[in-house]
């Protein structure tokens, strides 16, 4: 049997698309930051890998926001139930990889044109949708599915003559279909009378290990781990990632997205490229001086504004007609 529907009411539903919108600005602002992070570890510690710096930085910033989030939400932590063992599980392995692709993707594509790619998901879950009520997409469905795959070529600078597209483009629409399938697993309602601060650090812990095996894998050393952080600038950007885009960005996601469903979250959600596009223009050239790379500021360039024009507008066109939750 389909799971129950939940209604919330309008003023539940409110807060939690503010809630929401706040959390696309924590996770906004994680992409000129981990790029900018990326630039200083390759000029400091020349010859690293981006898997090691990705992989890396992620078991801190997961690690650290687990720690967090378990005092904040101390109250919640009990034994978990099967439920919360599926759903924390389940959301851990699912972030890990959507993170591991994304964050690999940033370090060879612009942080705006990530931010766009990412949004994909608003997409794919409309599709799901259909195909689990085996009922045909509607014509809306088609267009706005072909609308964002021109969206996706104009930011990618997909070349027609080759029909290839860069590693950090293909990462990136890669950690989008994984991203489709954190945010269903996320407001099922059979999983409604969930801890979600317990889920939440449950989750965490769950991605933390599971980025340790690339670490061991892409790492020449143990010295070279400890290298990459042995700057205080670092660990400071690395406690903001942790805290703002990780900690509060996931938790106010898993335990608020419930009250508007996945569909209706999705067009919430394209909001991030928007503050990510916002923090582009403005901290590159802040945090350049002051890490000693050379990171310009962003421009809103015309290939920026129609290819993320186009995604957006499709994404606004599969929600367009959604008056409840999905």
């Amino acid at each position: 049997m389909p799971d129950p529907v939940i209604h919330p009411s309008a003023s539940t539903r409110s807060t939690a698309t503010l809630l929401l919108l706040l959390v696309t600005a924590c996770w906004g602002v994680s992409f000129p930051l981990v790029r900018a992070l990326s630039l200083a570890q390759q000029q400091s510690v020349p010859g690293v890998g981006t898997w090691c710096l990705t992989s890396w930085g992620l078991v801190l910033r997961f690690a650290l926001a687990a720690v967090v989030i378990g005092w904040w939400c101390r109250r919640e932590l009990a034994k978990p139930t099967a439920a919360e063992w599926q759903q924390g599980i389940g959301l851990g392995l699912f972030t890990a990889g959507g993170m591991l692709l994304q964050m690999d993707g940033l370090s060879y594509t612009a942080a705006s044109t990530s931010a766009f790619l990412t949004q994909c998901y608003a997409v794919w879950i409309p599709i799901v949708a259909a195909c689990r009520s085996r009922v045909a997409p509607e014509l809306r469905v088609v267009l706005s599915v072909i609308t964002v795959l021109i969206g996706v070529a104009i930011l990618s600078g997909l070349d027609p003559r080759h029909l290839t597209i860069g590693r950090g483009e293909l990462e990136t629409i890669g950690c989008s279909v994984v991203y489709t399938v954190q945010i269903l697993l996320a407001e099922r309602p059979a999983y409604a009378a969930n801890r979600m601060g317990l889920i939440t650090v449950m989750s965490f812990a769950v991605a933390t290990v599971a980025f340790i095996p690339v670490v061991v894998v892409s790492a020449p050393s143990v010295e070279v781990l400890w290298q990459l952080y042995a700057d205080p600038r670092y660990l400071l950007i690395l406690s903001v990632l942790a805290i703002v885009s990780t900690g509060i960005g996931m938790l106010l996601m898993f335990r608020w997205q419930r009250e508007v469903g996945a569909t209706a979250a999705a067009i919430i959600y394209c909001t991030e490229p928007v503050f990510a596009t916002l923090f582009a223009v403005v901290l590159p050239g802040l945090l350049a001086p002051w890490l000693g790379i050379a990171y310009a500021n962003e421009t809103f360039t015309s290939t920026l504004l129609l290819g993320g024009g186009l995604i957006f507008a499709a994404n606004v066109a599969m929600q367009w007609r959604v008056k409840k939750p999905a």
